[in-house]
C-alpha cells in the first residue's frame, strides 16, 4: 500500500520546473541575501511553490519555515550529492542543471525506493555507469532525497550531478 501511495503521490506532485527564465536567477539572488526581509522570504516561498510540486504540497506555515532555513548548494560536474546507504537528513529541489540517480548493482532490490522512482525521467541510452544500475535523471523543479526523511530509511540510491547544477537544500 505504501508503494502505491508514494507512486500516486509522485504522479500528483508532478514537478514543473521554473516557468520562465527569470525564476531561477531571482531565487539565486534571494539566496545570496544574508539577512532576508519578510517580503524576500515571501517571494522565495512563492517562487518555490510555483516550480516544485512537493514543496507546494506543504501548508503555507511549513513552507515559510522551510524557506527560511533553506540554503543554495552548487555542484560541479560528477559531484556526488549523497551515496546509497547513507542516512538522509536533507532534501533537495533542483534549481538548475541535471542529476543522475544510480543504484549499486550489488544493492538489495527488495529495499528499492518505495516510490519506485516515478518522478524520474527514464533513460533509454546504454548504461555508462559500470557497477551501477541507471535509475534515471532529475532536472529543474524536481525534488529528491525526501523519501529518506519521510521513512527514516537509508538513501536508496546514489545521486550525482551531470554537469554544473544548483539545488535548494532543506
Amino acid at each position: 500500500r505504501f508503494r502505491v501511495f508514494l507512486g500516486l503521490f509522485n504522479l500528483a506532485m508532478a514537478e514543473v520546473g521554473p516557468r520562465d527564465a527569470d525564476e531561477a536567477p531571482q531565487l539565486r539572488m534571494l539566496f545570496n541575501i544574508k539577512e532576508r526581509t519578510k517580503k524576500e522570504v515571501a517571494k522565495m516561498q512563492y517562487l518555490l511553490a510555483s516550480m516544485c510540486g512537493f514543496y507546494r504540497s506543504f501548508p503555507r506555515a511549513i513552507q515559510w519555515k522551510l524557506v527560511q532555513s533553506a540554503t543554495l548548494a552548487i555542484f560541479i560536474r560528477n559531484e556526488i550529492v549523497f551515496r546509497q546507504g547513507e542516512a538522509g537528513d536533507k532534501m533537495y529541489v533542483v534549481l538548475t542543471g541535471q542529476f543522475v540517480c544510480l543504484r549499486d548493482e550489488k544493492g538489495d532490490e527488495a529495499n528499492a525506493d518505495p516510490g519506485g522512482g516515478s518522478y524520474l525521467r527514464k533513460s533509454t541510452s546504454k548504461n555508462s555507469f559500470p557497477g551501477y544500475q541507471l535509475i534515471g535523471y532529475i532536472g529543474a523543479g524536481a525534488s529528491f532525497g525526501e523519501t529518506s526523511i519521510l521513512t527514516e530509511l537509508p538513501r536508496k540510491m546514489t545521486v550525482r550531478s551531470v554537469g554544473r547544477a544548483e539545488c535548494i537544500v532543506f
